[in-house]
């Protein structure tokens, strides 16, 4: 998980290179992140795999909590 702000430009951390490194959730703080990530993707920058390995630790963590 990032911190807050993190995907704001002022702090330079790009959404779809936090996504491909492993952060699986990105705080609040930049409205564009959802679409920043999506563009990765149509442009074969992300992976299917990168996001599904993503959403997968946050399913299983939900699993292990509730």
């Amino acid at each position: 998980m990032s911190d807050w702000n993190t995907t704001v430009p002022e702090d330079g951390s790009i959404p779809w290179v936090c996504v491909a490194a492993g952060n699986d959730i990105i705080m609040p703080g930049n409205p564009d992140d959802d679409k920043n990530i999506r563009d990765a993707y149509k442009e074969g920058k992300l992976t299917e795999k990168e996001i599904r390995l993503c959403a997968n630790r946050i399913l299983k963590l939900i699993r292990r909590l509730s």
